[in-house]
């Protein structure tokens, strides 16, 4: 039917015009609009920025992640990081497909009061790269092949990725912490 073909058509038109309009969004400093805006952080640096961003979470700060915060930034800015997170007592919740948690900090009072972490089988949910929220913001980065991040500020993306993030966190499992600088072994 001709109703049939125009979607198509539509479709088609959309579907050509999507890589230019990634390029645009991924290339421009940064997209606005009332209620939205995204920008593209690229390198070592433009993790530490997004990090220092985090420091603005008015809530707990939600993230799926792949490692360690040292293995894109040193061991100092992480350190400061997590002694601003314990001055600030903000709350970092983990979801990781990592078993077991090693020492990765020396800032006393942070592991199990403002940062905790849960176990999601890889099999249930692959973490390839590392997802965030935390206010009206939703952060997608990676560092291992090429350091990026796109933050993405948006009401109605956030709620939802948090209430994604509060379902697999109530089904994932609890560690216990052997100390306080970060080993720890499920529960």
């Amino acid at each position: 039917s001709d109703l049939v073909k125009e979607q198509e058509y539509k479709i088609e038109r959309m579907q050509s015009k999507l890589p230019d309009l990634m390029g645009y969004l991924l290339n421009a400093g940064g997209v606005k609009s009332k209620s939205s805006s995204i920008k593209y952080y690229e390198g070592s640096k433009g993790l530490e920025q997004v990090q220092l961003n985090t420091l603005n979470a008015k809530s707990i700060f939600k993230t799926y992640e792949i490692g360690y915060m040292t293995e894109y930034v040193s061991m100092e800015f992480a350190e400061n990081m997590r002694r601003e997170l314990v001055k600030r007592k903000l709350i970092s919740q983990q979801i990781s497909n990592m078993r077991v948690l090693q020492d990765f900090t020396k800032v006393e009072g942070y592991v199990g009061k403002y940062w905790n972490a849960r176990y999601v089988d890889k099999r249930k949910l692959p973490i390839n790269v590392e997802l965030a929220v935390y206010n009206d913001v939703v952060l997608i980065y990676d560092y291992l092949a090429q350091p990026f991040c796109v933050e993405i500020t948006n009401i109605g993306l956030a709620q939802m990725q948090r209430a994604i993030f509060d379902f697999v966190w109530k089904s994932s499992r609890r560690f216990k912490y052997n100390g306080q600088f970060g080993t720890g072994t499920l529960i």
